[in-house]
């Protein structure tokens, strides 16, 4: 695989693929700091943007537009795999600054749910 149509492809994905509601999705990892509220409320939401982008993508026919762009198709599967990947990981970058917030301020006896960050 070539490393600049991967680079190209990641770069339109964030461009097209990704949609602005992953972007403000994240902050829902915010969630994790209310006291006594299940953790994977909150990270189930920023999950279940990545299902909106999908269906945003085959609303717009991204993969059509994707398939006629002059690079091999491995490299456009593992562009959108990385797109997706870097989004997990920024959604867990958010996350854990709030867990550590609610392990010892808001919630230090525990999560009385059940469900400690």
């Amino acid at each position: 695989m070539n490393s600049t149509a991967i680079k190209n492809i990641v770069k339109k994905e964030f461009a097209l693929f990704i949609a602005p509601i992953a972007y403000i999705m994240l902050l829902t990892s915010a969630m994790t700091a209310i006291p006594s509220y299940p953790v994977i409320v909150g990270i189930g939401y920023a999950a279940l943007s990545i299902n909106v982008c999908f269906n945003l993508a085959r609303a717009n026919n991204d993969q059509k537009f994707t398939g006629m762009l002059p690079v091999p198709r491995n490299a456009i599967v593992f562009g959108r795999h990385v797109s997706i990947v870097i989004i997990e990981l920024m959604q867990i970058l958010v996350a854990v600054p709030f867990a550590f917030v609610s392990l010892y301020i808001t919630n230090p006896g525990g999560n009385p749910v059940g469900m400690d960050a």
